[in-house]
């Protein structure tokens, strides 16, 4: 049976679909990011203009100090994946876990980062709320 290679852009579109899930890319040489509608549902934004601009912003503030070092670890070569709260422009709280690589460039050297971002929201509120439950008793 023959069968038909639908194209990459139709595949990813559908994933973003479903809201949890968001692309983004980082040029490591001007720090410009730019991301996907998805990523955009995700954190509130609505463009990639405020993206570039707020990105560190969304951060929760206890969260910030955790997550510092991703533009350097990215800037090193190596890849990274973190969990962290985001807080949107409407004030909403969600966690979100970040996915990312690093593309090298001649000699080998860092030049783009590319990932997704992921809303793990529910996951997230339901561990936690069963770790509370299971300290409680």
């Amino acid at each position: 049976m023959h069968r038909r290679r639908g194209s990459a852009y139709h595949l990813l579109k559908l994933v973003e679909d479903s809201g949890e899930v968001g692309f983004w890319w980082l040029d490591l040489e001007t720090g410009r990011i730019d991301g996907s509608v998805g990523l955009l549902r995700i954190t509130g934004l609505m463009s990639d203009t405020e993206l570039h601009a707020l990105f560190a912003d969304l951060i929760h503030p206890d969260d910030r100090a955790m997550q510092a070092d991703i533009l350097d670890i990215l800037q090193r070569g190596h890849p990274v994946s973190r969990t962290f709260r985001i807080v949107r422009p409407d004030r909403s709280v969600r966690w979100v876990r970040l996915k990312g690589q690093v593309v090298l460039g001649p000699a080998a050297r860092p030049i783009r980062a590319e990932g997704v971002l992921f809303d793990v929201t529910l996951p997230q509120e339901a561990t936690l709320l069963a770790e509370e439950n299971r300290l409680r008793y």
